[in-house]
């Protein structure tokens, strides 16, 4: 009786598990999560250059991930991996290798979920007739001070290249130096080397960023020269010292040039004018862009103040 109760309930069990097992494969799940869902649409179009995809799913069950081409043999130039795992979320990644014909190709690639599929559609553009062979950078290494900028110029050869031209750029140190388009801008203190790639080649430049210097005081211009004396009689041989007053106080450069326009009448050193011979001569002392002058008049001995010999203006008396 015992045992007829066991088989019986073993029995039971064994339907019940069955009846699960049945339901589960009547009601698998694989669905593509995040960015990858719109793959099942759009699928994936790839230069002839290798380019990976990173795929992520959800599966209820076992899965795998096959690739085939148009003729549904096997696609070697599409490789999966991990090709296969367990029920739960998933990534792959999908990698299409570098064409080296120059004929597009395409392929599929197949999720299998028991017996639900889903497929990606793979194309691969065609290798160009005339790659490109060469990617310059207009320098390989920048100093720049905190705060300045500068722009990279690229070069992709041959310029008739049929492949795209296309120039990314990316930084090593986007705390150091940003770049868009070639503009790299300093920001701090260090080092990043920018690299810019086209096609399959890259180049580098190794950006120096140092400390911005205090700037310069703004300088400070005379306004005005101002002198003791603005005009002076002096007989021959005699001299007499010009003061001149630098404003403002404390102008960069209060330096004085002292020059004569007359040097054969009264010369000028350093503010000491020395009377040579009866004439007129300007003295003018310079500093900056700001100059004042002074009139010198010279007069000979026996020479009248209005330039008149001296001996007209004595009156001799014959009687005495």
């Amino acid at each position: 009786m015992k045992l007829i109760t066991r088989l019986c309930l073993a029995a039971s069990l064994a339907g019940i598990l069955a009846g699960c097992a049945s339901k589960q494969e009547a009601n698998p799940d694989l669905s593509f999560t995040g960015e990858s869902a719109s793959l099942l649409s759009t699928g994936i179009s790839a230069p002839a250059t290798e380019t990976k995809v990173d795929v992520t799913f959800r599966s209820a069950l076992n899965w795998v991930v096959t690739a085939e081409d148009q003729a549904q043999n096997p696609a070697g130039w599409i490789v999966i991996h991990p090709a296969a795992g367990p029920a739960g979320d998933a990534a792959i990644t999908i990698t299409v290798t570098a064409n080296p014909s120059m004929t597009a190709r395409s392929g599929v690639v197949t999720f299998t979920s028991r017996d639900l599929t889903k497929t990606i559609q793979v194309t691969q553009a065609a290798r160009s007739r005339y790659p490109i062979t060469e990617l310059l950078l207009s320098e390989s290494s920048l100093e720049l001070e905190e705060g300045d900028s500068y722009t990279l110029i690229a070069t992709v050869l041959p310029s008739f290249t049929d492949d795209d031209k296309t120039v990314t750029w990316r930084t090593s140190n986007s705390a150091v130096a940003t770049v868009v388009d070639g503009e790299v801008k300093a920001l701090s203190v260090g080092k990043a080397t920018i690299t810019a790639t086209a096609g399959d080649l890259s180049a580098v430049c190794t950006v120096t960023v140092v400390e911005k210097p205090e700037p310069e005081p703004e300088p400070i211009p005379v306004e005005s020269v101002v002198l003791d004396q603005t005009a002076l009689l002096l007989m021959v041989g005699e001299s007499a010292t010009l003061i001149a007053t630098v404003l403002p106080e404390n102008a960069d450069d209060k330096t004085v040039t002292w020059t004569s326009n007359n040097p054969g009448v009264a010369t000028v050193d350093h503010g000491v004018v020395i009377a040579v011979k009866s004439g007129t001569a300007i003295i003018t002392a310079k500093a900056g862009t700001k100059s004042a002058t002074c009139t010198v008049t010279v007069k000979a001995p026996g020479e009248g103040s209005s330039g008149e010999n001296l001996d007209d203006d004595i009156d001799i008396d014959p009687w005495n």
